[in-house]
């Protein structure tokens, strides 16, 4: 442990906040839950492990995965299997080259020359500049309202160009390699947990012990009665809730909660996939997946709703959806277990409010020794690997760490 690093405060034991550490190779992490992982956390029943939904790791930065690799416990590399669901019928992901592999009249819709997401006016206007109006009304407008649950002319555009791959009129990919999860990574046994729990080893934090207030003049974080000093506070803390406990004037920002319902299921599938998107209104979940690995019939499983103000609906009545669709899938079997995991705040919402306001948010909680790292803590939607270059950044910011 170096000086500057005995001298920091971490909120938050997810992979950014355990990046942090280890990079610092010192400070004290305070941790809400009973143990550490955040968003990459994995639970055992029965003969399944069930995740958050599907954390899976596609590195494409090699300082990255270096970093990670001392903490990976044995993986299995798979090649993405994924579709979307239209009808009663799976078109392989991504939809904007599957469809036009089989309906190439419809290709002369594609724009020739789609506009760059960053001067795009809002999402809504740069999906359909982008892939046409009919795969606007087919795919991507249903979809993403439900997923986002609030009008898509209210996001920004920006993050389309990293996380929605582009029509192959723009870039002519196979289905198979388009995107950048083409192929991942996933632990053998124990879950994407198994990371987070070693790369905790070593790591001081403190368990049960959220943050209940933040006083920026005096730099103390207040939590059950004791207050921690600091001189730099790196916060991967959702960005709302560390708005809240510093009682800072900018209007905190609204998440995107995910509801998960984990299905151990013993059976056939009639079909093996990695995850599926669904667009259809009617069926509540916006993604199903299958957590990679496990017997030969029996299916980790996830069901994803986004939900935001409302709560989503019940165990049971998602329990009653999920077989319903198991049923259009044409999966035979029976559900041994369930579990269901809620994240409140899962993803950060890019709404046009935000637009060019973060950076001066971001430079006045500089002033006050605090650096927001990670993907709730500095808003922006981001991979596993990606806490990494998150943590490293906010070193270099809160000046522990020198180029």
């Amino acid at each position: 442990m170096n000086a500057a690093s005995d001298k920091l405060l971490i909120l938050g034991a997810g992979l950014t906040g355990l990046s942090v550490a280890q990079l610092a190779r010192g400070g004290t992490i305070l941790e809400r839950e009973a143990r550490p992982g955040g968003m990459a956390q994995s639970f055992q029943r029965d003969r399944y492990t069930f995740d958050f939904g599907g954390h899976y790791l596609h590195f494409q930065d090699s300082e990255a995965e270096r970093f990670f690799s001392p903490f990976l416990p044995v993986l299995e590399n798979h090649q993405r299997e994924s579709f979307v669901l239209i009808g009663e019928e799976l078109l392989a992901y991504p939809i904007q080259h599957s469809f036009f592999q089989r309906f190439p009249l419809q290709t002369p819709s594609l724009p020739p020359h789609p506009p760059e997401p960053e001067r795009s006016p809002n999402l809504a206007k740069h999906l359909q500049a982008t892939f046409g109006p009919f795969l606007w009304e087919l795919f991507f407008k249903p979809y993403n309202t439900k997923l986002w649950k609030c009008p898509l002319e209210t996001l920004q555009a920006g993050g389309a160009r990293r996380w929605i791959p582009p029509p192959p009129t723009v870039v002519p990919t196979p289905a198979e390699k388009a995107g950048y999860n083409a192929t991942f990574g996933y632990p053998k046994i124990g879950g994407i947990g198994k990371m987070a729990a070693n790369m905790a080893s070593g790591v001081r934090v403190l368990y049960g012990t959220p943050a209940e207030k933040i006083d920026r003049a005096k730099k103390l974080v207040i939590t059950k009665g004791r207050e921690f000093p600091y001189q730099k506070l790196i916060s991967t803390i959702p960005l709302n809730a560390l708005l809240s406990l510093s009682d800072h004037p900018f209007p905190a920002p609204s998440p995107l909660g995910v509801s998960i319902l984990n299905i151990g299921f013993r059976g056939t599938l009639q079909r093996p996939f990695s995850w599926i998107y669904i667009p259809h209104p009617s069926i509540p979940f916006f993604r199903v997946g299958r957590y990679p690995g496990g017997d030969e019939d029996r299916h980790g499983l996830y069901f994803e709703i986004s939900f935001r103000e409302e709560p989503p609906p019940a165990t049971e009545v998602l329990l009653r959806h999920a077989r319903s669709l198991l049923s259009l899938l044409g999966a035979q079997g029976e559900v041994e277990t369930i579990l269901r995991l809620n994240l409140p705040e899962a993803y950060p919402t890019p709404s046009l409010t935000l637009s060019g306001k973060l950076e001066g948010l971001f430079d006045s909680l500089k002033e006050d020794s605090i650096y927001p790292a990670g993907r709730m803590g500095s808003w922006q939607y981001l991979s596993m690997a990606d806490c990494y270059n998150e943590a490293k950044r906010s070193l270099l910011q809160a000046e522990i760490l020198k180029v």
